[in-house]
């Protein structure tokens, strides 16, 4: 598991939170929480960088997050996995996922160089 550093990284949802199902329908839960995972399309936006797009899972079901909406995420990880047909990818979960409130969006909005 590969824990990312995303102190430099804004997140905005692209979708509302949707519950993950296994292929017979039956809800897919946390074997560490028992809680129901979900998933929501994230955006990750850099100053530097082009927007990126991920699939990000988290247990249980996050609260406020609709399309449009900044977000903010904790212990964000990253799993790369192999297929049995040869395919891979790198599964993303976060502990939480939450709407960025007020005060946490004018700390990632105001510049660092301490001057009030």
């Amino acid at each position: 598991m590969l824990h990312l550093d995303s102190t430099q990284v804004g997140f905005l949802a692209l979708s509302a939170p949707e519950a993950r199902v296994d292929q017979a329908g039956r809800a897919v839960v946390d074997k560490q929480t028992g809680l129901p995972l979900f998933r929501v399309q994230i955006a990750l936006l850099h100053p530097n960088e082009p927007a990126g797009l991920v699939s990000v899972t988290v247990a249980g079901q996050p609260e406020g997050i609709a399309p449009a909406t900044p977000v903010t995420l904790t212990r964000f990880t990253g799993r790369p996995w192999i297929g049995d047909q040869g395919n891979w990818g790198i599964a993303f979960r976060a502990e939480t996922l939450a709407p960025l409130d007020g005060e946490t969006r004018r700390r990632h909005s105001s510049p660092s160089s301490g001057a009030a």
